[in-house]
């Protein structure tokens, strides 16, 4: 059933294919090979790589020696790879996070379209560079450490491959705070590190004023506590200073009163943030308001914040 044309057989182009064989054979070629595809007799399609050979004489050739290899299997597992590897890369370009893979010497192989975003610099000129281009220097050495123990152990010095309390650095010079998550894969014998990180500058900023605007609520309920059951202003002052220096951060305080004889605010003295009876590290009198002068004369008229460290 199958005698007859070679081309009537084999079904990828088959005219083209054939001839272009017929003509590398007639211009001296003894062996030469490509991959098609035919059908069976029950219709179903196979995947073959053709090899076609001349034997070694001199005279004319009559025939020419054709053999078929069924290739199918692995044509299936070729596709089935390129299709793997199609979703994976689409996953990557379009991933709402940075991902950035490295090698075992630190550089930069893979580098996605959100990660071009995050640095603010295109692929091409991040492959090829080391990680520590898009980290801060006083975390560079802390970094490579870390990645080289994580290569050794597979574990992390942070819980199950998170990397928190990180800094990215634009290629601005900008720096931000970034959560990163790190693993590792092989190939070979090469090792690959790939990192997902997200910019999380908004959300640090949102939970820093939650925190602030929380501990100013404690504040104000403190003093609003301390206020009802103060009998004097000599209660009343320390503890308003206390809460007031521990929502900006600070060590020590004061407050100015107004002496109603000559119309200046005078410091009583400095207090601590420092939980105990005892608030109070300097208690003389300090004159620190004239007039609307100095320093604070100058946030009394512009009600800005001014810091100093000359005091």
């Amino acid at each position: 059933e199958l005698m007859g044309a070679l081309g009537d057989v084999l079904k990828e182009n088959p005219n083209d294919a054939f001839a272009k064989d017929v003509l590398a054979l007639a211009e001296g070629v003894t062996h030469l090979e490509h991959e098609t595809f035919l059908h069976t007799l029950k219709g179903n399609r196979r995947d073959v790589l053709v090899s076609l050979t001349l034997p070694q004489w001199s005279g004319g050739y009559s025939r020419v020696l054709v053999s078929t290899l069924d290739i199918t299997e692995r044509k299936q597992a070729e596709r089935a790879l390129e299709e793997s590897r199609s979703r994976l890369e689409g996953i990557i370009n379009t991933a709402l996070n940075a991902i950035i893979t490295i090698d075992k010497d630190q550089r930069i192989v893979l580098f996605n379209p959100f990660a071009e975003k995050t640095f603010g610099c295109p692929a091409n000129y991040a492959l090829g560079k080391p990680i520590d281009v898009f980290i801060p220097d006083r975390f560079r050495s802390y970094h490579r450490e870390n990645i080289a123990r994580f290569g050794e152990t597979n574990v992390s010095s942070r819980v199950h491959g998170r990397l928190d309390s990180l800094y990215g650095r634009r290629i601005t010079g900008e720096e931000f705070p970034m959560e990163a998550f790190i693993s590792q894969h092989g190939f070979g014998n090469e090792k690959f590190y790939t990192v997902i990180l997200q910019d999380i500058t908004e959300r640090k900023q949102a939970e820093d004023t939650l925190k602030r605007r929380a501990d100013e609520l404690q504040t104000l309920v403190i003093v609003s506590s301390a206020l009802r059951t103060a009998i004097s202003v000599s209660e009343i002052i320390p503890l308003v200073v206390r809460h007031a220096v521990n929502i900006v951060g600070g060590d020590l305080g004061t407050v100015y009163l107004l002496e109603e004889s000559t119309g200046n605010l005078i410091s009583p003295g400095w207090y601590s943030v420092e939980q105990g009876e005892d608030i109070k590290v300097r208690g003389e009198a300090v004159l620190r308001h004239v007039s609307y002068k100095g320093i604070t004369g100058h946030v009394a008229q512009t009600g800005q914040i001014y810091i100093t460290e000359d005091l």
